[in-house]
C-alpha cells in the first residue's frame, strides 16, 4: 500500500504507525516541505495508520 495525503486543515499533519490492534508504535511519518504524508506500508510494516494536524 501506498498513500500521498495532504489534509487541507491548520498546522502540519503527523502520521504514527500502529501495531495491527491499533496500538501506536512509537514509529511517526513526518510530511515533506508540501505538507504531505507518504504511507508506505512494505517500508512501515503495516497498513495501519494515525493521522493527525498538530
Amino acid at each position: 500500500m501506498r498513500l500521498a495525503l495532504r489534509l487541507d486543515r491548520p498546522g502540519a499533519p503527523t502520521g504514527r504507525v500502529l501495531d495491527p490492534a491499533g496500538r501506536r508504535t512509537g514509529r511517526t511519518v513526518a510530511p515533506d516541505e508540501n505538507g504531505t504524508v507518504r504511507l508506505n506500508g512494505a517500508a512501515h510494516e503495516t497498513i495501519y495508520y494515525e493521522i493527525a494536524c498538530a
